[in-house]
């Protein structure tokens, strides 16, 4: 690949190597959506007594998002997460929580993009009721006594979700083991916010 005479200052710096057989076109492998200040990300940070009231989250959002990861991480205990589209109620009461850019960099675009999704949480049992369940993440701590380690569950296949309102359910897992510990972890999801 040659640089031809009529060719701008531009053309070279988007190569690897002028000439030869190496000459590439230079790729930037980050997300646009990153650049741009459209990566988002929340978490729920929960401790639920064993068989106590399950804590919940609200996700809503008004356009089209991509769902990049979400991680379920426990301390102690055994739980269970549940991940609902908009279910028949949902009295709540709910609480903002944090929705922090991923990209906080100074160069990003002006005017600077604010996320258009929310999301709230609750600790009080029937926060929310029906739906339609379609995800599930379970964990369980080691039982053994004398012994402390974190665990988790995490899923980075990206997955594109339309506009809408969506419930997660944190709750302790019975049976099995014996957990006699209350469920003290973090949830947490990283999404992009598709261009309304």
């Amino acid at each position: 690949m040659t640089e031809s005479s009529n060719s701008t200052s531009v053309i070279p710096r988007l190569l690897t190597d002028r000439e030869g057989k190496s000459a590439r076109l230079r790729v930037d492998p980050g997300q646009t959506g990153f650049f741009a200040g459209r990566f988002f990300r929340t978490y729920v940070e929960f401790l639920i007594p064993v068989a106590g009231p399950p804590v919940s989250a609200r996700i809503t959002s008004p356009v089209d998002f991509i769902l990049w990861s979400q991680s379920l991480t426990l301390t102690q205990g055994a739980i269970r997460a549940e991940i609902f589209l908009t279910p028949a109620t949902s009295p709540g009461p709910w609480t903002p929580g944090p929705v922090i850019g991923v990209n906080r960099m100074s160069e990003r675009p002006t005017p600077l993009y604010s996320s258009l999704i929310t999301v709230d949480t609750s600790s009080t049992a029937g926060a929310f009721t029906g739906g339609t369940a379609v995800d599930l993440l379970m964990v369980r701590t080691a039982s053994t006594n004398g012994q402390s380690s974190n665990v988790g569950v995490g899923q980075q296949t990206e997955r594109g979700l339309p506009a809408g309102t969506y419930y997660v359910r944190l709750s302790t897992l019975s049976g099995g083991l014996t957990v006699n510990d209350a469920a003290q972890g973090i949830y947490a999801i990283e999404w992009e916010e598709r261009i309304p």
